[in-house]
């Protein structure tokens, strides 16, 4: 496998961008102001950053968070 790379640089680098984008768009991040709802196919799976009026806000869920890429969209 590391021969096919190593012959094939152009390859390689597509896959490392590959790799990167799928990377980047796992982990979005919830500003402590705001609140997310991740979906998956069409419904609702839970709330990044929910409101929570005994609690102050930002001191739950704000931050990155993990997501299922092509799957999962924050909302």
């Amino acid at each position: 496998m590391t021969g096919f790379l190593r012959q094939r640089p152009l390859v390689s680098g597509v896959i490392a961008l590959i790799v990167l984008v799928l990377i980047f768009t796992a982990f979005p991040i919830v500003p402590e102001t705001k609140q997310a709802v991740i979906v998956r196919f069409g419904k609702p799976e839970r709330i990044l950053n929910r409101y929570n009026p005994s609690k102050p806000i930002g001191s739950v869920g704000a931050g990155l968070a993990y997501r299922i890429p092509f799957v999962n969209d924050v909302v």
